[in-house]
């Protein structure tokens, strides 16, 4: 049940990226300023920062793929090392 409602979930978002990049697209063909801004508000705990930080992921924002590659690295070292400690018990 799970796995199906994950694939379900799965074909909505691609549905959705596919739509957002045609829509970013004709954002871009029709621009008339150089600078396009975006604000949020809402209330607190609403959840606008972490839209922010997935728009940041989507867009390939540079300094946020860093910051997730950096991330892997150093998870993926954590995991080599509790295995190795694991192992040494």
């Amino acid at each position: 049940k799970l796995k199906r409602f994950n694939q379900e979930a799965l074909k909505v978002f691609q549905k959705l990226e596919f739509k957002s990049l045609k829509e970013l697209e004709s954002l871009k063909n029709n621009e008339e300023w150089e600078n396009f801004t975006i604000a949020f508000y809402g209330e607190t705990n609403a959840g606008k920062s972490t839209l922010i930080e997935c728009l940041r992921l989507f867009f390939k924002e540079q300094s946020k793929v860093v910051q997730q590659e950096r991330f892997k690295r150093l998870y993926s070292t954590y995991q080599n090392n509790y295995q190795n400690d694991e192992r040494k018990k």
